[in-house]
């Protein structure tokens, strides 16, 4: 039944936003992710099921395609560190240890991280306007996952190290239809 409900949408868009996650005017970065920005238009009153699983990416024209990673696996990749460790060399001698991960804290004032305490900043001016982290600002934008009956926007993450300018063309695919972005 979902492939029959994807058939109903009318009209859908897609923008290439490289690795910025633009929301709440301003634009948060992601190094490992390309962003894409899509909306659906539905049929009025038809219900239509969208998940970000339901997108692929076709980079350079390759065979294979990108699959989506969910806003929270982006997230805790910005958040922390060693999410995701790359090869690297590590030694110890005695209590030195040289290339390991940096440590981040996981609270404000975390004794395992080896950091000192966060300074408390002045409430006040945090009550005006709080600035979103990147982590949360790369969740709060994804592409709403369900059952939609209007227009739907937000953004999907392709996991992607390279540089921007090396991608030659992208292509954006949704079932069996294709969107070229680039």
């Amino acid at each position: 039944m979902l492939p029959l409900l994807l058939w109903i949408a009318l009209d859908w868009k897609a923008e290439f936003c490289g690795h910025s996650v633009p929301f709440a005017g301003t634009t948060y970065f992601t190094p490992n992710h390309i962003v894409v920005e899509v909306e659906v238009f539905p049929d009025k009153g038809e219900p239509i099921r969208l998940t970000s699983g339901q997108f692929r990416l076709r980079v350079n024209g390759k065979k294979d395609l990108l699959v989506t990673e969910t806003p929270g696996l982006v997230a805790g990749t910005l958040k922390y560190d060693d999410w995701n460790q790359r090869g690297r060399l590590e030694a110890q001698a005695g209590p030195v240890i040289m290339g390991g991960p940096r440590q981040t804290p996981r609270f404000p004032g975390d004794p395992q991280s080896g950091r000192l305490p966060v300074p408390q900043t002045n409430q006040n001016a945090q009550e005006n306007e709080p600035k979103k982290t990147d982590a949360e600002a790369v969740v709060e934008a994804a592409l709403p996952e369900g059952t939609t009956l209007g227009p739907t926007k937000g953004l999907i993450y392709f996991p992607y190290r390279g540089k921007i300018k090396n991608l030659k063309s992208l292509e954006l695919v949704w079932q069996e239809r294709v969107l070229k972005l680039r």
